[in-house]
């Protein structure tokens, strides 16, 4: 065999070797692509799916954070009627009227508490009850108070007394829902970063 054809022979094997490496190497190159996609598309999914879960989150962590607010200022009513039936009293202001707007107020917890149930968790619920139970204390306590004594100028020194402790135990019961309020913000935040 003589030197061309040898150099023909070992280009022509060179080629096929160089083919073979080629075909080996897009081979592999398809598989990684595959998998690439394979694994861009796990990703977006994941991405998806984090992202309902943080806008499912979000929707019950806004519901959360209304109906909180909703439970504080129907609890600041009360003890704003408490203060202002303990002034009108003090004051011979019209007792029918304070009564009239206790009990108006004691209504919009009942129903505030019923229309915030499902956005808050079971802590938020009990302390949202208790102040609704309070609610009701203080409407029975005045109204018994006056009819006792019907054209009475003043609370006597006992239903005072008992107003003022449930209009405190309302101010702490405001402040655990408004703890629980940061805290929810704050975890919230934390999940962010």
């Amino acid at each position: 065999m003589d030197a061309q054809t040898r150099l023909a022979l070992i280009a022509s094997c060179t080629s096929v070797l160089v083919a073979l490496a080629s075909f080996v190497i897009s081979v592999i190159t398809n598989r990684h692509s595959a998998r690439s996609m394979k694994e861009i598309e796990s990703l977006r999914f994941g991405f998806s799916r984090a992202l309902v879960k943080d806008t499912i989150s979000d929707t019950h962590l806004i519901a959360s954070f209304g109906a909180l607010k909703v439970a504080v200022q129907l609890i600041q009513r009360v003890k704003d009627d408490i203060q202002l039936i303990l002034s009108a009293l003090e004051n011979s202001l019209d007792s029918k009227s304070a009564i009239e707007r206790i009990t108006s107020t004691r209504e919009s917890m009942f129903v505030g508490f019923e229309h915030q149930l499902a956005s808050l968790n079971e802590q938020e619920k009990d302390l949202f009850h208790k102040a609704k139970d309070i609610s009701l204390v203080v409407e029975r306590r005045i109204k018994q108070e006056l009819a006792e004594e019907p054209n009475a100028s003043c609370l006597s020194a006992d239903a005072r007394q008992e107003l003022i402790i449930l209009r405190m135990q309302l101010t702490d019961i405001q402040q655990l829902l408004r703890d629980a309020k940061a805290e929810k913000f704050m975890r919230r935040l934390g999940n962010e970063w």
